[in-house]
C-alpha cells in the first residue's frame, strides 16, 4: 500500500481513504481504494467506496462494476444496495434501480 497506509490495518487504511474522500481529495482517495484492492481484492467496502467515487465523477460503468461486485460479496449491506440504486437509476435503469432499493429496505 501506499507509504501513508502501509503498516495500517484494511480498516485503518479504509479511514485514510475516506477522510481524503470526505476532504474531497478525490485522486488521493481512489488510490488508497485501490491499494486495498490491489491485495484485498474481495473487500465489499473498499469496491463500495471506489464505485461511490466513479458514480460521483459520471464513471458510471465503473461505479456499476464496482458497486455490483460489492453487494454480490456482501449481499446485506443496504448503502450499497442504496448505491447501486442510485448509479442504476442515473442510467435511466429505473426497474433495476427500484429493485436495488427494495434490497436496500
Amino acid at each position: 500500500m501506499p507509504s501513508e497506509t502501509q503498516n495500517l490495518t484494511i480498516q485503518q487504511a479504509l479511514e485514510v481513504g475516506l477522510a481524503h474522500h470526505h476532504a474531497r481529495r478525490y485522486r488521493e482517495a481512489e488510490d488508497v481504494y485501490r491499494q486495498i484492492l490491489q491485495h484485498h481484492p474481495t473487500n465489499a467496502d473498499a469496491l463500495h467506496l471506489l464505485g461511490l467515487l466513479a458514480h460521483v465523477h459520471g464513471r458510471n460503468d465503473q461505479a456499476l462494476d464496482c458497486v455490483g461486485r460489492a453487494t454480490q460479496l456482501a449481499p446485506t449491506m443496504a448503502p450499497f444496495w442504496n448505491t447501486l440504486g442510485e448509479v442504476n437509476r442515473t442510467l435511466g435503469r429505473l426497474s433495476t434501480a427500484y429493485h436495488c432499493y427494495q434490497k436496500a429496505l
